[in-house]
């Protein structure tokens, strides 16, 4: 499954390049990916505040502040 999930990946980020659209846009209309996850689902994965929500304690740890 993890080989298939990432050829999908792989096939959804050339056409979203070939067609001059976002990347989450095409997974979120593939029926594949679909089947397995919803679309809010989707759209919590690209969520840049859930990947960066650590940053502030790493830039604390690491004595870099502004």
């Amino acid at each position: 499954m993890r080989e298939e999930a990432y050829a999908w990946v792989q096939q959804n980020a050339f056409q979203a390049w070939d067609h001059g659209k976002d990347f989450i846009e095409v997974v979120s209309e593939d029926t594949r990916v679909l089947n397995y996850l919803s679309k809010e689902e989707i759209q919590g994965l690209f969520d840049l505040k859930y990947h960066l929500h650590h940053v502030d304690d790493i830039f604390r740890r690491l004595k870099i502040e502004e």
